[in-house]
């Protein structure tokens, strides 16, 4: 999870939040910076407790596929 937690893209988190700039620039925006600043303290505190009490456990998996296209549509190749 630590690993996560560095590649987290932080512009779209604030964007949910109706917060609007880009991390870090919104922490010295004089109309968003303060909150902004609070919900990233909040959101890494959360993150602390869930990789300090192993919370969370992250798995993945990729697939390639072969893959043409159809107009707009992307078509996959099975088999």
């Amino acid at each position: 999870m630590e690993k996560i937690r560095e590649r987290i893209d932080w512009t779209p988190f604030f964007i949910t939040w109706e917060l609007k700039g880009k991390y870090p620039a919104i922490f010295e925006s004089s109309v968003y910076g303060r909150e902004a600043k609070r919900l990233f303290d909040d959101a890494n505190n959360m993150l602390d407790e869930i990789i300090r009490d192993n919370k969370l456990q992250a798995n993945g998996v990729i697939g390639l596929y072969a893959a043409n296209s159809a107009g707009d549509d992307i078509e996959l190749i099975y088999g």
